[in-house]
């Protein structure tokens, strides 16, 4: 076999092999982003949030009424760009793995031989719809959600029945009480657990086999030559860089970030129940003592941070810049809840000492919203070429030369060029932007997530 001979079998395995190989790859690294999405009304919201056995994600934001609705949001917004870019890049890859086909074609149709190039294939999709790991105790959610709403309606009562003179209800502290504890039920460990597991999937797909996929695709093309062949091999290396090093990068990112979601969610409940016990205690003796309130919720995230942190100078300064914003410049502390010398006094108390963890919350809550902004604007926007590059020219051009790409004189020899300067594959039009892309930046509009392609 002659060096033209084995230049061409180059592009079939690139072409049929290797670029499936790589779309597969990000394609189910996208499923498992997808799957942490159809987690993010339970993780953030509560229990009713989610229907339990959905046949397909339920990709959106928790309920407004929610006490971590906001970072909902956002989370909501990182995902839903992350699952585009996955996406795009599928779909490029697939693209050029076309267009190598049909320059190996025609290059064969030029030089009078059989066409034995063999057609791209296509992505498995056997990333389906997971409820997560085994071993995540799932009823824990549900049961603590109504616990809530017992407490609500125990304290209710005994508001009630020692509110002789009108105050509590005067005080609205049946609304205020029921108002707290449906607070208190928000968010979920388990459905945020299953986040995690889920992105940490994604980041194992995909770092398992770049080496080894890239490596043959730039083995595939190394004979060949100009300004198409030369851009398609930048193409593959900033692809390579940037979903196999941002983009885990960026999961990570968005790891930590629900790390210190789940570490607030499981703070706030200690505080809680430590709240309740001493509120009932309280109510039994007529009298309480005054403590802190919100000692876990004051500490919850820094212990996230100071775990990021402890990588020092040489780790990557997304996951710095998290470590401090997690840690928080006006860091919270515990509130001084005062005694009381009667029942009703006791649960004023309770009512006060709830209203103040939820500030307390509040500030963690906007910490958390501020590093999920900084993950989500790594890679959108300016950034975000880092994680989806441009459609290589082999796929954009609106014709094929053979000079853009071809061999040197001594392996094309005698072998005849092709004439057929169609363009390789038609490539796909722009789409409508996203509901949540454009943003008012100043005096300006940003899109955070342009689309690529000719318009339509």
């Amino acid at each position: 076999m002659d060096n033209f001979s084995v230049a061409l079998s180059g592009l079939d395995e690139l072409g049929a092999k290797v670029l499936p190989g790589i779309a597969q790859m990000t394609h189910d690294a996208r499923c498992e982003v997808r799957n942490a999405s159809s987690w993010i009304s339970r993780a953030f919201g509560t229990h009713d949030d989610f229907t339990v056995g959905a046949a397909t994600p339920t990709m959106r934001p928790p309920s407004m009424r929610q006490l971590f609705h906001q970072p909902g949001s956002e989370i909501y917004l990182s995902v839903n760009y992350l699952t585009r870019a996955l996406d795009d890049n599928r779909e490029n890859v697939e693209l050029a793995a076309q267009a190598i086909i049909e320059i190996g074609r025609r290059y064969r149709q030029a030089d009078g031989r059989p066409d034995e190039s063999s057609p791209a294939t296509g992505v498995i999709d056997h990333a389906p719809v997971s409820r997560g790991p085994s071993g995540i105790d799932y009823e824990a959610d549900g049961q603590w959600k109504r616990a809530m709403g017992e407490h609500a309606d125990v304290l209710t009562r005994l508001m009630r029945e020692h509110d002789d003179d009108g105050i509590g209800a005067a005080a609205q502290l049946d609304i205020r009480l029921r108002r707290i504890f449906d607070e208190f039920a928000s968010g979920e460990d388990a459905a945020t657990q299953v986040m995690i597991h889920h992105l940490a999937a994604a980041q194992h797909r995909l770092i398992q086999d770049p080496n080894e996929l890239f490596g043959a695709a730039d083995g595939c093309v190394q004979e060949w030559h100009g300004t198409a062949a030369d851009q398609f091999k930048s193409y593959l290396r900033q692809l390579r860089d940037g979903v196999s090093g941002v983009l885990v990068l960026d999961l990570a990112g968005l790891d930590t970030v629900l790390r210190a979601h789940q570490a607030l969610i499981s703070a706030m409940r200690r505080d809680v129940l430590d709240l309740v016990e001493r509120t009932l205690r309280g109510i039994e003796a007529a009298e309480t003592d005054s403590w802190k309130v919100g000692a876990s919720i004051v500490g919850a995230l820094a212990a996230i941070a100071a775990g990021v942190a402890a990588a020092g100078p040489v780790g990557p300064p997304l996951l710095m810049s998290l470590a401090a914003t997690l840690m928080g410049a006006g860091t919270s502390v515990a509130i001084e809840a005062k005694g009381a010398d009667s029942e009703l006094g006791v649960i004023v108390q309770c009512v006060d000492a709830g209203e103040a963890m939820i500030h307390l919350i509040d500030g963690e809550r906007a910490k958390i919203e501020h590093a999920l902004r900084i993950v989500t604007s790594s890679f959108t926007g300016d950034n975000l070429p880092q994680i989806r590059p441009d459609r290589p020219l082999i796929v954009t051009s609106p014709d094929f030369r053979p000079e853009t790409f071809g061999l040197t004189d001594e392996t094309q020899g005698r072998h005849r060029k092709p004439t057929d300067t169609r363009d390789l594959v038609p490539e796909p039009t722009r789409d409508a932007n996203g509901s949540f892309d454009d943003r008012t930046v100043g005096d300006r509009v940003e899109d955070r997530y342009p689309e690529q392609g000719p318009a339509a």
